[in-house]
Order: C-alpha cells, then structure tokens, then sequence
C-alpha cells in the first residue's frame, strides 16, 4: 500500500472529535464509508448520548418509579451488556451512578450521609430487567442512566463489523486517541502502532502498541485536553465509598472487542488486584499498559494475557 491514497477527516460526536483514516481508497468511496461511519455513529447517539438534547436516554431518565420504558434495540443491547460489566466487576462499573457523578460535579463537598441519600438512587439491583420483552424500569424514583463509559466503545465494535461488511481493508476510527479501531494494515505495511502519551508531556509515548483488526482504549482520572494542551482531571468514584478517586493513573488496554477494552480499562482504575486477577483469569489475547504519576516519578505495568498464561513487565 506504500504511495497509496490516504483519505483523512474528521466529526464532532459524543462530545469530542471523531478521526477516521481510510488508506488505498479512492475519494469518491472514502466519502461514501465516510458518510457511513457518521450514520452510524449519529444513530447511537441519538439513542444513547447524554450530549444529543433529543436522544432517547434523556427520556429514559425522565422516567417515573415502577413505569416500564421499551427501548430502542441498541439502547436495550447496551443496557444488557453494561449489566453484564456491573455483575463481572461485582458492581463496581455501575451505569446508574449518575446522580451521585451529578452531585460531585456541582462542586459540592459531600459527607458520608450526604453520600448515602443520593446512592439510595443508585443501583443497577435497582434496575428490573424484562428479558422476554426487552423492557425495563426504574424500581426507585430519580434514577438514571449514563452510558459514557462504553458508548464510544460500542459504536467502534458496530463500526468494525460494517467495515468489513463493506471489504474495507485498512482504516482508523479514533475518539480523541482515548478509544480506537485499527483494522487491517498500516500504509507502510504492518500493524498500526498507536502510542500511549504522556498525559504531563503529550509528545511523549510511553508505550506503543501494535494493532492489527483490534482496538485499543485508554481510561483515566486525568485525560488530555488537546484545546489546552495539558491534563485535566477527569471524575472517577470509587466504588466503595462514593467518592472522587484521588490518584493521578490511566489504563491503556488492547483487545479483540472494543467494549471488552472498556470493561478492562475502567476496571482497572478503581478496583483492587485481587479483583483484577479474578476477572484477568477470565480473559485472553488482551494486553494492559497502566501509568500512575506519582508526585517526583511514574511508575508504569504491562500486562499480556495471553491464551492461556498472564505475562508482566
């Protein structure tokens, strides 16, 4: 593919900006993929995104103790599999934590008793799910939902399977370099590497990966903001007591599944190694780069988990 085409653009979507590359492609069936990406893309997000003023989920969490909401099929498939991820991560990911998220970002200093009244609205146990119908409903008044963890996620597992649909052979999708497809071959020849930036010096990579038809997502208490060109601190509640995490790390993860990147991504930024190694037990051909930056030094883990045996460095 050396010397090829390489069709690049980009769009605004839940909130950042979308980057697709498109190498060995003639323009007029770039734009078309183009075209395709962002119907796609604009569909979850009126189903899902808390960004869109008129998507489905803004209704959804209008909605009154005990009433049954028949969802759309997309918000039902990644309702289920967020339910999965709470059970998996023994409710520590937890999809329902909205209303104590939207108490800490109001800049109020809440105590524990404080804490406890708003998770009496928190839950996902407090979620009742119709399997038979597709259905569900809120068993506590004021509850709601945010998908912000995964949405991203699960629009990049559609978009693989309709790229390859369409015999796309090399492409990039990226949100804002924090969750990203690589599918095929680098122009060059072989796999895509995408690098794992410093968050205190963007222009440095402290890990690269290697990607061939997989995809790579990085979670984290702090994130780049590239209007700036600094980090920022991003909320993320410990699941044990409710409150802000207070530590500088982010968990870079590469897998066959974009949401399942995700799930090990989040996973790993709050919850304790023992709880780790039960659920890295479970998992195979992923590969996790974890960065804390300390107050005088950064201290960094790579894992590979491999089919049947769990290396680190």
């Amino acid at each position: 593919m050396s010397g090829a085409n390489i069709f690049s653009d980009s769009f605004s979507a839940f909130g950042v900006q979308c980057d697709v590359v498109l190498p060995g492609m003639e323009a007029e069936q770039a734009k078309a993929l183009m075209q395709l990406i962002k119907n796609v893309v604009s569909r979850v997000e009126l189903s899902v995104s808390n960004k869109e003023m008129i998507a489905e989920i803004l209704q959804v969490n209008q909605t009154k103790k005990n009433e049954w909401i028949k969802p759309s099929g997309e918000f039902w498939d990644l309702l289920t599999i967020c339910f999965d991820f709470y059970q998996m991560s023994n409710g520590a990911l937890d999809i329902t934590f909205t209303p104590l998220f939207d108490a800490w970002k109001s800049g109020n200093d809440l105590n524990e008793t404080e804490i406890a009244k708003i998770r009496h609205k928190c839950g996902f146990d407090k979620v009742e799910l119709d399997e038979e119908r597709k259905r569900f409903r809120f068993l506590e008044e004021a509850m709601k939902l945010d998908f912000a963890l995964f949405q991203k996620a699960y629009v990049l597992d559609i978009l693989k399977q309709e790229l390859l649909r369409n015999e796309v052979e090399s492409c990039i999708v990226s949100f804002d370099e924090d969750e990203v497809l690589a599918l095929g071959q680098h122009p060059g020849g072989d796999e895509w590497p995408l690098g794992v930036r410093n968050i205190e010096n963007p222009d440095e990579f402290l890990h690269v990966f290697l990607v061939k038809d997989m995809f790579v997502v990085t979670a984290g208490t702090y994130c780049l903001n590239w209007e700036k060109g600094a980090s920022e601190c991003r909320l993320v509640l410990s699941p044990e007591t409710g409150k802000p995490v207070n530590l500088k790390k982010t968990v870079s993860v590469k897998a066959e599944s974009a949401l399942l990147a995700a799930f090990v991504a989040n996973s790993w930024l709050i919850l304790p190694d023992n709880d780790k190694e039960i659920i890295a037990d479970q998992l195979h051909n992923v590969e996790i780069f974890e960065a804390e930056y300390l107050s005088n030094d950064l201290a960094t883990k790579h894992t590979i988990i491999a089919e049947n045996e769990n290396n680190e460095e």
